[in-house]
């Protein structure tokens, strides 16, 4: 052994013994979330530190985030002076599921108009992801060996990293919500099901309504797998009085409802002093929009119109998934250019680079996960399935919504990973990796 290599072995066990020592001290959730917590503020500080130092005061994106910013400073300034200002369709923001701005307006509340603080706060809340994760995945028949693997897989995801800290967007909440969900899925005790799967539905109905109706599917569907016709019948009856509660207090149509899916954003009327007999908010609402009377609003909205795309017929319908669905598993294509004069996209292409290797251990995860014929398994195979069509059908294309599917689909992943493995694997890896270089040169050279 030469001495360097006597010099490095003491040092590398060290930090081996070191390592090991605190995940000792620790249990395994609060060392995930640590570590998750650590890398994804260093994203949030990476891309907030060279958005001013370039002179855009923090922002990266200037479409959703800037969108988000501009209605919850408006809430917030109704906190501050006793009021709840109705940012809905009816009134101001053109889309219903406004949930995330009322969140962003109660941190802006409290802290003032600096969006650095609830994007920390959404990047802690993004942290809790994949020890809820490894708890849920621990709680099936997937063991602790699986669990243990999804969850550092979600603690160190490259394309979560990335997203966690680019901008003021709601999908870290949505994240943290689905995980809970997962949470919600594995409980044996009817009463914790029902009550906690409730409650992430309504709360995503409000910031992700297509998410929401998604649950509100699922938890049914999970509790008939099991067979839990008690809890069937109790959920089902808790999820219809949560969305007619919702109805009657005029927060948000009932999920069965298209008035979530359609009219985004779209030239809407404001009529101060129609829903609110205080002053202070009339004048406050004026001056936000510098008018006096009546006036309208316009908000660019990104929402897709769920019933025009259904009346396209069968056919188009049906392919729209399959192209979809090949778009956002597969994208962003990567592109030299793009390296060379990096973009947006670029920035996803590290943790594209990991994702595509692991795709077949995914379809191999899931294939087991379905033979197990765990109830529980099976809801997490639904969810991930549900989540990944829903993209195709809606977002293919807008690649940082596919990160909602991440948390189940990883478990699968991780599943995947679990030997045997097929006989085929080289020759799937080598037909891939030829197939995707391929097309990679014809694109640079402009065959398409």
């Amino acid at each position: 052994m030469s001495g360097d290599a006597q010099l490095r072995r003491p040092t590398a066990l060290g930090v081996s013994a070191g390592w090991q020592a605190l995940t000792r001290r620790l249990s395994l959730p609060v060392a995930l979330f640590l570590v998750a917590a650590f890398v994804r503020l260093a994203s949030v500080a990476v891309f907030y530190t060279a958005s001013v130092l370039s002179g855009h005061g923090g922002h990266v994106d200037y479409s959703d985030p800037v969108v988000y910013d501009h209605w919850a400073w408006l809430v917030a300034q109704g906190f501050r002076l006793g009021a709840w200002i109705n940012i809905t369709p009816s009134y101001l923001a053109g889309t219903y599921d406004v949930g995330f701005e009322y969140w962003v307006g109660f941190w802006y509340a409290l802290a003032g108009h600096h969006p650095e603080v609830p994007r920390v706060v959404d990047a802690l809340l993004a942290s809790a992801v994949p020890p809820a994760a490894y708890l849920a995945g621990r709680a099936t028949s997937l063991g602790e060996q699986v669990a243990r693997r999804a969850a550092w897989l979600m603690a160190l995801w490259p394309l979560t990293i990335y997203w966690s800290g680019y901008d003021l967007i709601k999908d870290p909440v949505t994240w943290f919500l689905i995980a809970l969900g997962m949470l919600a899925l594995v409980q044996k005790d009817r009463v914790r099901f029902v009550l906690l799967g409730v409650l992430v539905t309504v709360v995503l109905v409000l910031v992700r309504s297509y998410v929401g109706a998604g649950f509100f599917i699922l938890l049914p569907l999970s509790a008939a797998l099991r067979r839990d016709w008690k809890g069937l019948v109790a959920v089902g009856a808790a999820l219809v009085a949560s969305q007619l509660l919702l109805g009657a207090f005029a927060i948000h149509p009932p999920v069965w409802s298209s008035a979530p899916y359609t009219g985004n954003g779209q030239a809407l009327i404001l009529q101060p002093g129609s829903k609110s007999s205080q002053g202070s908010v009339d004048e406050l609402i004026r001056r936000f929009f510098h008018v006096s009377g009546q006036s309208t609003a316009k908000v660019e909205g990104g929402g897709s119109d769920v019933s025009s795309i259904l009346r396209e017929g069968p056919g188009p319908i049906a392919a729209r998934f399959v192209v979809g669905t090949a778009v956002t598993v597969l994208g962003p294509r990567l592109s030299i250019h793009d390296i060379v004069h990096p973009t947006i996209d670029s920035g996803m292409y590290p943790g594209l680079l990991v994702w595509l290797p692991l795709i077949p251990f995914t379809f191999l995860g899931l294939w087991r996960g379905i033979r197990s014929r765990d109830p529980y398994v099976l809801s997490f195979v639904f969810l991930a399935a549900g989540l990944w069509l829903g993209l195709s059908f809606f977002y293919a294309g807008v690649f940082r919504q596919r990160e909602m599917a991440f948390p189940p689909t990883l478990l699968f992943t991780a599943l995947g990973l679990s030997r045997p493995w097929p006989k085929s694997w080289p020759w799937v890896y080598g037909i891939a990796i030829a197939l995707g270089l391929g097309l990679l040169v014809l694109r640079e050279v402009g065959a398409f």
